[in-house]
């Protein structure tokens, strides 16, 4: 975005007192300058152009309610006073106003497709997308070579889930400026969405070939090495990013991944810290009146505030290490999602567990405060420190356990839950089809005589549903079972299956943390995340009753659920 800032009159000032206060501003004496022309407005009132200058010289010095108003005034003498318009737009889009900066796009003439599109990239960094795209979009259609809305508008595409469209646009910006080295990274990020990872990889080299020290390349091309497999390389790519900022919150955090899926949790923990930091945040850090938690605090800690962060299933993976705390005699409090306080106190009736419009009230009184995932990097320093059968962290509804397994495996069928998506935000598609199957390839399970599958597939399924029983598909629903805010339902549902089958979703977490036996699936080179690296047995360190099958692709994952359902004698 252009400064507000403008150094050039129009076209005839020639007052005196205007010609010194332009001199005085391009000698970068703005404080000097402000007084001339205030004094100058004063004496000369009807002139367009010191109220310009005033505008722009405020605006310099961050005072942007005088600046608005010298400006408006400015162009209130002249309305065709372009550059005062352009001046007006941008400071607009630096107090926060888009929707008022781009209603002077028509009073822009020339300068109009700078201001949509600078316009377009402040939406975008609202997270305003679609009107991102709409203001990209006027931009060039009023001037269809600009390379900035080509730029701009890709990237609200590929924010909108909408990648593909996105590559025509980078395409043209890198043929006009190839040694654009943030474009390439741009385009380079929209193929990986779209699942083309070794086009993406070369794409990230040639932005790092022009620009060496480009953060977003070594960041993001690291993680593209990373679904690759590649965990060498990755890391190597997030050094160099610490060596160009050792500060980088993101490569900090990506470094821990690489760390956790080596399970080198001794590195990898203090490098998770820096998830705190990242912009946006992966958790949002929270200030008490109580120091933090430490490792050399657990020896004089008497009550402890465990709060929660990130997603649902990341609250249940790091809550599970908490029976550490009761065996240390450390009394806690835990802060959780509101849907899992039942089924966490049933387990454990000795817990004091809250929602979070309890957690303020009932943190009163302890000594030391903590993020559940740093108390899990705390109790969880190593491999070894994983025990082999640990205590459950959830319990389901004995009676509705009960209710569901009369109502659905009465008939001498195993009754398998199955769960095959996770949910994701446009923009976040690679991510969604690490972790999410298509219902269809689970047909040749659904056809078998001596299966009975049950849908836990929380979100909006109809059409896969529809599309899954013409195919010939059979799948059972607990009925008028809320799947996203009945975990309760949830849980005893899949208490009473026999068996669960299902991709990297919440599903997985609860039916681990029941200490029911689940098998993850998964396509690709490795699991989505770290915490479903196979460890002893091919099961997952943190929850033991998961094992993990991964295969070349999803057919073939379910093609070896069959084959194990089989080898068990279940035909």
């Amino acid at each position: 975005m252009r400064s507000a800032v403008a150094m050039k009159s129009s076209e005839g000032a020639a007052s005196p007192a205007f010609q010194r206060a332009l001199a005085l501003v391009r000698a970068g004496r703005s404080a000097e300058a402000e007084a001339l022309l205030r004094e100058t407005v004063i004496r000369e009132p009807d002139s367009a152009d010191a109220w310009f200058l005033l505008g722009s010289t405020l605006a310099s010095r961050a005072e942007a309610v005088e600046a608005e108003a010298a400006l408006r005034r400015a162009v209130s003498l002249r309305p065709d006073f372009q550059p005062a318009w352009r001046s007006l737009g941008v400071l607009l889009l630096k107090a926060g106003r888009p929707d008022e900066a781009l209603q002077l796009a028509p009073r822009l003439g020339a300068q109009a497709p700078d201001l949509l599109n600078d316009t377009g990239l402040a939406l975008f960094g609202a997270g305003r997308y679609a009107e991102a795209e709409k203001a990209c979009r006027r931009a060039l259609a009023a001037k269809p070579d600009h390379l900035e809305a080509l730029n701009n508008l890709g990237n609200a595409l590929v924010k909108l889930g909408r990648a593909a469209e996105a590559i025509a646009g980078y395409r043209r910006v890198i043929a006009a400026a190839p040694n654009r080295a943030d474009v390439h990274a741009n385009f380079a990020f929209a193929l990986r969405q779209l699942g083309r990872l070794d086009e993406a990889l070369e794409e990230y080299r040639r932005s790092l070939a022009i620009d060496p020290r480009y953060l977003d390349a070594l960041n993001h091309g690291g993680f593209v090495l990373q679904e690759m497999g590649r965990w060498d390389e990755a890391a190597a790519l997030y050094r160099r990013a610490l060596e160009v900022d050792p500060y980088s919150s993101y490569a900090l955090y990506n470094l821990s991944l690489v760390s956790f899926f080596r399970f080198d949790f001794a590195t990898g923990w203090p490098l998770y810290e820096a998830r705190l930091r990242t912009d946006p945040r992966i958790t949002e850090d929270r200030a008490f009146a109580i120091p933090r938690l430490t490792a050399s605090d657990l020896g004089r800690c008497r009550r402890l505030a465990v709060w929660q962060e990130q997603g649902i299933g990341d609250r249940i993976l790091y809550a599970t290490v908490l029976p550490e705390l009761e065996k240390r005699g450390i009394e806690f409090v835990l802060e959780t999602d509101a849907r899992l306080v039942h089924a966490i106190t049933r387990a454990h009736p000795g817990w004091r567990v809250v929602t979070p419009q309890e957690s303020a009230a009932a943190f009163e009184g302890c000594d030391y405060h903590v993020p559940v995932a740093t108390l899990a990097g705390l109790l969880r320093p190593s491999r070894e420190s994983f025990p082999p059968d640990p205590q459950r962290l959830l319990a389901a509804d004995p009676a509705r356990v009960a209710a569901i397994r009369n109502a659905h495996a009465a008939d001498g069928r195993r009754l398998v839950a199955i769960s095959w998506r996770s949910s994701q935000p446009a923009g976040r598609e690679a991510l969604a089809r690490q972790k999410s199957a298509p219902l269809e390839t689970f047909i040749p399970l659904s056809r078998r005589a001596d299966l009975s599958l049950l849908d836990l597939q929380y979100g909006d399924t109809a059409a896969d549903r529809e599309g899954f029983e013409k195919s010939g598909g059979r799948l059972a629903r607990v009925e008028g079972l809320d799947l996203f805010n009945d975990l309760d339902g949830v849980l005893a549902a899949i208490e009473a299956s026999d068996l669960v089958v299902t991709t990297s979703n919440v599903t997985a977490h609860l039916a681990g943390a029941l200490g029911r036996e689940t098998w993850l699936i998964h396509s690709g080179a490795h699991p989505a995340f770290f915490y479903w690296m196979p460890g002893p047995g091919g099961r997952s360190l943190w929850y033991p009753s998961v094992e993990i099958l991964g295969a070349a692709s999803w057919d073939d994952a379910l093609a070896e659920v069959s084959r194990r359902l089989e080898a068990r004698g279940v035909r």
